[in-house]
């Protein structure tokens, strides 16, 4: 009195997929030089610009440098610069502190 039932979630695809893929695998295997060559070739060929989560990321990342880049860079021009420029008119030695507190957070 045992029933069989039919399996409701069929994965067929995956495992012809899987299927061809070791296929696939088990013909590189015997010659490497070929599996090799042919994915060199398929990873040249796409393009770098084409990826935009690694795009952004480098865009983003620019935008962060220069922004650092122009404080670290620009602060103690301005803030050494006398009042009648624009500027702090701070000594060397508070702008110094001024840095180093800041540096403390990165």
């Amino acid at each position: 009195m045992h029933k069989c039932f039919q399996e409701t979630l069929h994965s067929h695809e995956f495992e012809s997929k899987k299927d061809q893929l070791n296929e696939s695998l088990i013909e590189h295997l015997a010659d490497p030089e070929d599996f090799v060559e042919q994915t060199l070739s398929s990873t040249t060929n796409k393009s770098i610009l084409k990826n935009w989560p690694l795009m952004s990321a480098i865009v983003l990342f620019c935008i962060v440098s220069f922004d650092d880049m122009a404080y670290t860079e620009m602060f103690p021009l301005w803030a050494e610069s006398e009042r009648r420029l624009g500027g702090l008119d701070l000594p060397s030695d508070d702008v110094g502190q001024v840095l180093a507190i800041t540096g403390i957070d990165l």
